[in-house]
């Protein structure tokens, strides 16, 4: 069973009258069952890392969708070029 608590720690005076909220304490509790057991699975996970720990990524829009690709980067090149207009019409 965790333990979390949402109150104030504090040695050296009362929580209400504390001026500062620094004594918390963090707010999630590490497993100890989910440490490893030994500094060597650590170093080796480092070197090989485990595929359950590897998320899958999502393809790039690219090659998802190519056509909203280069629409979004023909929009961002046209509010480009009219603002770098409109600056220096204004010059």
């Amino acid at each position: 069973a965790r333990s979390v608590s949402p109150w104030i720690h504090t040695l050296d005076s009362e929580p209400n009258k504390l001026k500062f909220r620094a004594h918390w304490t963090p707010p999630l509790a590490i497993d100890p069952f989910d440490r490893y057991q030994e500094i060597s699975e650590f170093v080796q996970d480092l070197h090989r890392p485990n595929p359950s720990f590897q998320t899958q990524r999502m393809q790039p829009l690219i090659d998802r969708n190519p056509v909203a690709f280069w629409k979004s980067v023909s929009l961002a090149l046209l509010l480009a070029v009219i603002i770098l207009v409109g600056i220096s019409a204004f010059k």
